[in-house]
Formats: C-alpha cells, sequence, structure tokens
C-alpha cells in the first residue's frame, strides 16, 4: 500500500521520470485508459491531464527517435554524404530518463 501512495506523489509532484511512468502504463490500449487509472492514484484532473500530454509527448519523442535511427541506417549503407548531426542528436537522446516535472507542461 505504501508504494502505491508513494507512487502517487511522485506522479503528481513530477517525480519520476517518464520512462517509468510509460514501462507502468503501457498496457493500456488508449491514454483515456491511462487518465483514469492515474485520477485512481488520487492525482487531479489538472495534473492528471498534464501528465497525460507529457505521456504523449514522450511517445512522439521515442518515434522522432526511432525514425532518426533508421534514417542513420540508411545513410550508413548507401554511404550518403552530408550533415547528419541533427538526426544522430535525436537517435542518442535518452528521452526515457526525463523526469515528469523536467518536462514542458505546454504541448
Amino acid at each position: 500500500m505504501y508504494r502505491f501512495i508513494e507512487f502517487g506523489q511522485q506522479v503528481s509532484n513530477g517525480d519520476i521520470d517518464i520512462g517509468e511512468f510509460d514501462q507502468v502504463f503501457n498496457k493500456f490500449q488508449n491514454i483515456e485508459s491511462v487518465e483514469c487509472e492515474v485520477r485512481k492514484l488520487g492525482i487531479s484532473d489538472s495534473i492528471a491531464h498534464t501528465r497525460m500530454k507529457q505521456l504523449m509527448k514522450y511517445k512522439e519523442l521515442c518515434l522522432c527517435a526511432t525514425g532518426a535511427k533508421v534514417l542513420l541506417k540508411v545513410k550508413q549503407q548507401y554511404e550518403i554524404k552530408g550533415d547528419f548531426e541533427a538526426l544522430m542528436n535525436i537517435a542518442t537522446v535518452r528521452y526515457d530518463v526525463l523526469l515528469l516535472y523536467e518536462m514542458s507542461y505546454e504541448c
């Protein structure tokens, strides 16, 4: 029971990394189900909504990183020349270790 309460407090104050947050809730099929479960932790509607926006942003970042990795493989395979520094940055950043409070609330 204590871990449940502690987890709820971490989600509420943003003191949990987004990767861990996603790992706990990734079994849910849609964002509305996740938001419902987050509210069961005793989290206010506004904070729950903010956390869902952050989760959606995180999932978009993961898709971008995956796309960047694919493009870098194509670059390597076909020996394409050019400045790929931006793609390398996107592909190598660990987004999963961002704490929720570090992520922008504006999406």
